[in-house]
C-alpha cells in the first residue's frame, strides 16, 4: 500500500537527510540510493526499511579506518 501524504513529506525529509550522508558514509550509498528511487510514491515498506537503515548507521558508525584499511 502506498504511504499517506504525511508520510510521504516524512519520508522524503528522511530521505534527503540520508542523501547527505552518501557524502561520508560510503559503505551504504547503495542502498541510500535505492530509497531515492521511490520518492515519488513509496510504499510503506519503503518507509520501513528507510528506518531500519537508519538504526543501522546509528548503530555502525562509519570511521576513516575502515576506509583505510580497504586501501
Amino acid at each position: 500500500a502506498y504511504a499517506d501524504e504525511s508520510l510521504t513529506k516524512a519520508y522524503l525529509t528522511l530521505v534527503g537527510g540520508l542523501g547527505w550522508c552518501t557524502l561520508t558514509r560510503y559503505d551504504v550509498s547503495i542502498f541510500i540510493t535505492s530509497l531515492q528511487r521511490f520518492s515519488k510514491k513509496p510504499k510503506n515498506r519503503h518507509i520501513k526499511q528507510a528506518n531500519v537503515l537508519v538504526r543501522w548507521m546509528q548503530r555502525h558508525p562509519f570511521t576513516f579506518s575502515l576506509l583505510l584499511a580497504v586501501l
